[in-house]
C-alpha cells in the first residue's frame, strides 16, 4: 500500500488522529509509513504513552529490536499503572522481545528466559559454541560405507575460471576456490590461461593468485601435490639445458602418474623421489615450494596416504593383477562405444590410433621415441612393430611379460582407506580410455599441430603448465584443503580455517559475508601470507550432486562470494543429469523455490545463462543419440551473489517464509520414498536436520526479522506444525507440487522433536537471533550417547540416507514401513494407533556418526528422553533406518545398550 502524503494529517492535527491513521498503515502492512506517522504523532504528544506503545510495535515487525526496545522503555516510563511487564527486568524483557506474543503468562515467559541465561552461562562465548558446532557436528545423514568413493581422473573437459573481467575488480589479489579439486585439471588450465592472457596484455600491473583447492579426498589432495611438485621441477628444468634428460624423465614421469595405472621402473623411481619429498615437508623436516600451503590441520591425512604409496601399495597390487584390470575396463569401454556409435566410426583422435590399440590389447600405456628410452627393450620392440590392424599374439605376449616383470604400479591410483572400506574390496576402478584426457585437451584449446601421438598432446599441456608455474610462482599460492567442501567453507566463513582467525574479528552472531571489495581477509600464522575470506570465483564441479544441490551452493558457497557480475559459483549435474527439464526443477527439488525472484529474495543469487563445454562425459556416454537442449543441468550453470534490500518490503512475505520453511523441514526430515535405491539416477537426499538452523542463520544474515524465524523454530520444536506446505509426494519434487495451493492443516512432526530441541539447545547461543522456547532444555543436559550393532546390512552402504530410528517395540513391529508413521498429511495413516505411534512411539535421530569397523553408532540427545526410553516398564528398541527406501538396515538393539560417554559441553 502505497503513501499518499495528501492524506497524511498536517502537525497542528490531532495526535490521536494521526495515530490512528499510523494504525491503519500497521495493518495493511505498510510499516514504514505507520513508523512515520507514530513519530508524528509522538512529537505532538511526547507525554502519551500509547504512541511509543504503537511505535514498538511496528519496529518490532520490521525487526529493529534495538528501537523497540527503547520505544517499549518510554512508553513504560510514562504509564502511571503497574504493568505486569513492569515487574521483569527490562533487559530480560528486551531478550524475549523475538516470542512475547507467543507465551501466556510472566511465569513461562521468565522460564524460557532462565533457561537462556542457563545456556549463557554455560556457553557465554557464541564463537566458541559455533565453532564446536562446526568442528563435530555431522552436517549430512550416515552412509554404512563410510569412507568416500576416490575418483583418480576427472570427467570434465579443462576449463580455466580466469577472464579479463577479474581485472578490473579494484583487488591487488584475486581469489579462487576449487571443490571437489580431483585431478586438478580445471586449476591447470587456470594457471596457463593466465600466463598467456598476461604475455597479450600491456600495462597492466600484474595481479596476485590465492586458489583454494579443496577435496574431501586426502589421496586426491596428495597426488595433485605431487603433480605440482614435478610441475615446479619441470619450472626450473626447462630453462637449463643441461637439465634436458632429467626434465625429460619428470615430463614423462608427470604423465604417467597422471594417467595410468602402471609405469616403467625407471619414472615410477622418480615419482618415489617427489613422494619422498612430500613427506619430509608434511612431517616438518622438508620445505614445500613457497607457493604451495598445506595447514597442519590437514598434513596427518595426507601423510597417511603418502606413506602408503611409499610402502604398502606395490605388495598388494602387484603389475599382472593390474595390468588385467585395465585391459578389461578397456575392452567394456570400446564394447559401450560400439553399441552407441555408428559402425565405421573410428573415435581416436588424430595419431592415436596405434597408441590406443596397443593399450587396449596389453593395458600398457606406450610412447612414441624419444620417450621409450624409459621402457624396458621387449616393450619397446613390441609397440614399434605393433599394427593395430594385425597385431601378433606372441608380439602382444612378450609386451605383457616386460610390463609384468619390469613395470610398477602407479601408487597414486590408489586408496587403501577406500579399497579396504567398501563393500566389494576386489573391485578396481582404474582408468581404461586414455583418449578422453586427448579430447579434453583438444577441447580445452590445446590441439597439437600435426600430431603423431599421444604424448604431443599431453606435452602441450605439461610445458604450458611448467611455462606458467615458472612465471607465476612469485605472486600465487595454492592453499590445499582435506575435507566436505562445505565443511571448509564453513571454517573460512567463521574464521576457523586451520590456524587462521580472521582480520578486525566480529562475533559469529554478526554477518561476516562478502558484501563490497573491501572484504577481510584471514590473518595466517608466523611466515604466511594474507587468505581471503571472500572469493572471486568458486568451482564446484558436480560436487553438489552429492550434498543437498543447490542448496548448499546457496548456504556455504554463495556467501563466499564477492557481489557483481564478475564473480560467481559454477557447477554442473552429472550424477542423474536426465531427470531435470530446468535449472528451476533443480532448484525446486533441492530447495523447494523454483522462480528467480522468490531465490533471489531468500539467497541473494542470480543464476546466468548455462555454459556448455564442447563435449561433456554425458555427451561422450550418449554419442549420436544426445541432442542440444536435451538436458539442461549437463552444462556448467553460473551463479551470481546479488545481495538484495533488507528493507521488509523487498522480502519474501511472511506467510510464505514460513510455508517455505515448512516445507523444507517436511522435505529433509521425510523424503519420498525411492524404490530403486542402487539406480545412478538416485537423487540423495544427505542432509541432517541441522541445515534448518543453517537456512535461518542465512536468513537472518539477509534480512529477515528475527521474530519471524524463532517463530517457525519454535513451532518445530513443540512437535506440531499448522502449515499448508505437505511433505513430498513425488520424486524428483515437481514444480506443480510446490506451486499447488494447499489448505493450512495441523500436522505432528512429533518423531523429530527430541533432535530438533537436541539441536536446538547446542545451536542456542550460537544463533545470531534468540530462539526462547520452553521446549529448549539446558545444554547440560544433552549427552553424547553410543550404541552398538549386531548386524548392520551393506546395501546401498555408498549412499548418505540413513538414520537412527528409536521405536516402542509394543507399538510398532521392527521390519515396518517406517515412512507412512512419519507423514502427518491427507496421505498419511490417521488411525487411531498410527497416531499413538507418531506422537508416543517414535524418535528419529538424523544427525549422528557411524564407526563401521566396530559397528558403533555415536549420537547426541537429551538425557530425558533417553532416560525415559531405558525405564524397566518400556520396550524400546533402535534400529538403523533408510530414508529412501524407508526400511531397516540393521537389526534391532534394545536401547538398554546406549551408554552415556559424556556431555556436549567440554569437560563433561
Amino acid at each position: 500500500m502505497a503513501a499518499d502524503m495528501s492524506t497524511i494529517p498536517s502537525p497542528l492535527e490531532d495526535p490521536d488522529a494521526i495515530r490512528k491513521q499510523g494504525n491503519e498503515f500497521y495493518r495493511a502492512g505498510n510499516l514504514a509509513e505507520a513508523v512515520n506517522l507514530y513519530r508524528c504523532a509522538i512529537e505532538l504528544a511526547p507525554s502519551e504513552a500509547t504512541p511509543l506503545s504503537n511505535l514498538s510495535a511496528a519496529l518490532f515487525e520490521l525487526g529493529d529490536y534495538q528501537q523497540c526496545y527503547e520505544s517499549c522503555q518510554g512508553a513504560l516510563a510514562l504509564r502511571t499503572e503497574e504493568s505486569c511487564l513492569l515487574l521483569l527486568d527490562t533487559k530480560k524483557a528486551a531478550a524475549a522481545a523475538d516470542l512475547i506474543v507467543a507465551f501466556k503468562d510472566k511465569t513461562q515467559l521468565e522460564r524460557c528466559i532462565e533457561g537462556y541465561e542457563d545456556s549463557v552461562s554455560h556457553w557465554p562465548d557464541s564463537r566458541a559454541a559455533h565453532t564446536k558446532i562446526v568442528m563435530e557436528l555431522p552436517r549430512y545423514k550416515c552412509m554404512v560405507e563410510t569412507v568416500p568413493e576416490y575418483y583418480v581422473l576427472g570427467h570434465d573437459t579443462p576449463t580455466s575460471l580466469y577472464d579479463k573481467s577479474l581485472l578490473e575488480s579494484g583487488r591487488d589479489t584475486i581469489s579462487m576456490m576449487f571443490g571437489g579439486i580431483g585431478d586438478a585439471r580445471h586449476l591447470h588450465m587456470t594457471l596457463g590461461d593466465i600466463h598467456d592472457q598476461e604475455n597479450r596484455a600491456s600495462g597492466r600491473r600484474p595481479k596476485s593468485f590465492h586458489f583454494t583447492i579443496v577435496d574431501i579426498k586426502a589421496a586426491a589432495i596428495a597426488c595433485d601435490l605431487l603433480v605440482l611438485l614435478m610441475f615446479d621441477e619441470l619450472a626450473d628444468s626447462e630453462a637449463d639445458r643441461s637439465k634436458a634428460e632429467r626434465s625429460n624423465m619428470v615430463q614423462c614421469t608427470l604423465v604417467y602418474t597422471y594417467l595410468a595405472a602402471i609405469m616403467p621402473r625407471r619414472l615410477h623411481n622418480v615419482l618415489q623421489e617427489h613422494i619422498a619429498r612430500a613427506i619430509a615437508a608434511m612431517k616438518g623436516e622438508g620445505a614445500l615450494p613457497t607457493f604451495l600451503d598445506v595447514n597442519d590441520v590437514y598434513r596427518a591425512d595426507i601423510l597417511r596416504v603418502l606413506v602408503e604409496w611409499q610402502n604398502e601399495v606395490l605388495p598388494e597390487y602387484p603389475v599382472p593383477r593390474i595390468r588385467q584390470a585395465v585391459t578389461q575396463e578397456c575392452e567394456a569401454t570400446a564394447q559401450h562405444f560400439r553399441a552407441i556409435s555408428p559402425p565405421n566410426d573410428d573415435s581416436s583422435v588424430a595419431g592415436c590410433k596405434k597408441e590406443t590399440a596397443f593399450h587396449r590389447k596389453t593395458g600398457i600405456m606406450a610412447l612414441p621415441a624419444p620417450y621409450c628410452a624409459h621402457y624396458e627393450a621387449g616393450i619397446c620392440d613390441s609397440f614399434q612393430n605393433f599394427d593395430p590392424s594385425n597385431s601378433s599374439d606372441e608380439l602382444i605376449e612378450t609386451a605383457i611379460r616386460s610390463a609384468d616383470s619390469g613395470w610398477a604400479t602407479n601408487p597414486t591410483q590408489f586408496d587403501l582407506e577406500w579399497q579396504h572400506d567398501k563393500a566389494n574390496k576386489g573391485e578396481l576402478n582404474l582408468l581404461s580410455d586414455l583418449l578422453a584426457f586427448a579430447e579434453h585437451l583438444v577441447q580445452s584449446g590445446l590441439k597439437p599441430r600435426n600430431p603423431r601421438g599421444f604424448h604431443d598432446y599431453t606435452g602441450r599441456w605439461v610445458v604450458r603448465m611448467a611455462l606458467a608455474l615458472r612465471e607465476l610462482r612469485p605472486r600465487i599460492t595454492i592453499e590445499a584443503c582435506v575435507g566436505d567442501i562445505t565443511t571448509v567453507q564453513e571454517q573460512r566463513r567463521y574464521g576457523m580455517l586451520g590456524s587462521r582467525r580472521t582480520i578486525g574479528h566480529k562475533d559469529v552472531k554478526e554477518s561476516d559475508e562478502a558484501t563490497s571489495d573491501a572484504s577481510p581477509s584471514f590473518e595466517s600464522g608466523p611466515g604466511m601470507t594474507l587468505y581471503p575470506v571472500a572469493y572471486d570465483r568458486i568451482h564446484l564441479s558436480n560436487v553438489p550432486d552429492y550434498i543437498g544441490g543447490s542448496l548448499t551452493s546457496y548456504v556455504f558457497a554463495l556467501p563466499a562470494m564477492y557481489p557483481g557480475p564478475a564473480s560467481y559459483i559454477t557447477s554442473n549435474c552429472l550424477r542423474n543429469t536426465s531427470r531435470w527439464k530446468s535449472a528451476a526443477a533443480f532448484d525446486n527439488e533441492y530447495v523447494g523455490l523454483n522462480t528467480p525472484p522468490d531465490i533471489a529474495k531468500a539467497f541473494q543469487v542470480r543464476i546466468a545463462r548455462r555454459v556448455d563445454n564442447p563435449m561433456s562425459m554425458f555427451d561422450r556416454m550418449l554419442g549420436p543419440i544426445r541432442m542440444p537442449g536435451m538436458y539442461p543441468m549437463d552444462g556448467y550453470h553460473k551463479w551470481h551473489h546479488q545481495p538484495i534490500s533488507s528493507a521488509l518490503a523487498d522480502l519474501t512475505p511472511r506467510k510464505s517464509v514460513r510455508t517455505w520453511l515448512h516445507r523444507l523441514f517436511l522435505k529433509l526430515a521425510i523424503p519420498m520414498t525411492k524404490h530403486d535405491v542402487q539406480d545412478n539416477q538416485l537423487v540423495f537426499s544427505p542432509l541432517n536436520l541441522n541445515m534448518m538452523f543453517r537456512v535461518c542463520i542465512h536468513l537472518h544474515n539477509t534480512g529477515y526479522p528475527a521474530h519471524w524465524l524463532s517463530e517457525i523454530l519454535e513451532h518445530l520444536l513443540s512437535g506440531s506444525v499448522v502449515t499448508s506446505a505437505r511433505p513430498p509426494r513425488t520424486e524428483p519434487l515437481t514444480i506443480g507440487e510446490v506451486n499447488a495451493d494447499m489448505s493450512p492443516m495441523a500436522q505432528s512432526v512429533a518423531p523429530f522433536a527430541a533432535e530438533m530441541i537436541t539441536l536446538a539447545s547446542i545451536w542456542r547461543t550460537a544463533l545470531p537471533f534468540g530462539v526462547l522456547s520452553e521446549h529448549i532444555p539446558s545444554i547440560a543436559s544433552v549427552r553424547r550417547y553410543q550404541v552398538p550393532f549386531q548386524v548392520v546390512h551393506e546395501g546401498a552402504g555408498d549412499i548418505p540416507t540413513f538414520a537412527l530410528v528409536f521405536y516402542d517395540a509394543n507399538m510398532l513391529p521392527a521390519n515396518s514401513m517406517l515412512r507412512p508413521f512419519l507423514q502427518d498429511d491427507e496421505l498419511a495413516d490417521r488411525s487411531r494407533h498410527a497416531s499413538a505411534v507418531r506422537e508416543k512411539g517414535l524418535h528419529v535421530v538424523t544427525t549422528w556418526d557411524w564407526d563401521r569397523k566396530g559397528k558403533q553408532a555415536t549420537f547426541w540427545l537429551r538425557q530425558d528422553v533417553v532416560a525415559q526410553m531405558q525405564r524397566p516398564a518400556q520396550k524400546w528398541a533402535v534400529a538403523v533406518w533408510r530414508t529412501d527406501a524407508w526400511r531397516a538396515q540393521s537389526k534391532p538393539e534394545p536401547v538398554t545398550k546406549i551408554c552415556d560417554v559424556g556431555g556436549w559441553l567440554y569437560g563433561e
